[in-house]
């Protein structure tokens, strides 16, 4: 993927976030706050495992990050009470995400 300006994105693992970006863009619906995805996305949609995850989750705890959204692939491990991790499938279910924070901001 390129960006205006030159930067050019060539870490697999961003693939996740570029979409969820761009489907909140489209539906005009924030992500949630604090959170964190990653992940490689076939052209199926399918949202694969990213290497080194522990090591991503773990450094996204480090940094305050509340929530991580990966691939359902993502081995599990021993969790921070204080972040919730999200295994998607695919990038249908983000939509899903996006719904649940456009609630929380209603309620």
């Amino acid at each position: 993927m390129n960006i205006s300006g030159g930067l050019k994105i060539t870490e697999p693992a961003a693939d996740l976030a570029v979409i969820a970006a761009i489907v909140s863009s489209a539906f005009h619906k924030p992500l949630p706050k604090g959170s964190v995805f990653f992940g490689e996305v076939s052209l199926s949609g399918e949202i694969r495992s990213a290497h080194l995850s522990y090591s991503r989750i773990k450094e996204a705890q480090k940094l305050g990050f509340l929530q991580t959204i990966c691939s359902y692939k993502t081995q599990d491990f021993d969790q921070n009470k204080d972040v919730q991790i999200n295994k998607m499938k695919s990038i249908r279910e983000i939509l899903g995400i996006l719904t649940k924070q456009q609630n929380k901001t209603h309620n």
